[in-house]
């Protein structure tokens, strides 16, 4: 078992026990898997997997502490008097080692994450741009389709 995967199933978030099955569940009910791709780029994909809330602020601290990512608040959602939307992100290899740990635990989002697993295996870790051959071109945007079509 890897240092990171051992700190992640055995670590302590804000003076409590990570429990990634209840982050699991978590997950499962307001979360989201997408496969992202800028518009005219070739070799710029990315895993995205986020969680939205209303009155969650600490909760997303704790996912944050937990699985890394970014977290922060949607103002516009104040207008007319609604609740702040707050929200916790992960892209790329993060997203994909969180879905990695939560992938026992998943029951409604299990098949999105199979997919969304294979795809983040493909990626390459390199640094600098690189375009895409077809095949990987095509690879890619069948997975991204696959998962909108488990939606």
């Amino acid at each position: 078992m890897t240092d990171w995967y051992k700190k992640l199933i055995w670590g302590w978030t804000t003076g409590r026990k990570c429990n990634v099955a209840y982050f699991a569940g978590l997950f499962d009910g307001e979360g989201s898997i997408n496969i992202i791709t800028p518009t005219g780029s070739r070799y710029a994909w990315a895993l995205s997997c986020a969680v939205k809330m209303t009155n969650s602020r600490e909760l997303m601290a704790e996912m944050k502490a937990a699985f890394g990512g970014n977290t922060g608040e949607k103002w516009s959602y104040r207008r007319n008097g609604n609740k702040p939307q707050y929200y916790w992100q992960v892209r790329a290899r993060l997203a994909g080692k969180f879905l990695a740990a939560v992938y026992p635990f998943l029951r409604v989002k299990k098949e999105e994450a199979e997919v969304a697993i294979r795809f983040q295996q493909t990626i390459r870790t390199s640094r600098g741009a690189r375009h895409l051959t077809e095949e990987e071109t095509s690879f890619r945007m069948a997975r991204k389709l696959e998962l909108e079509a488990l939606r």
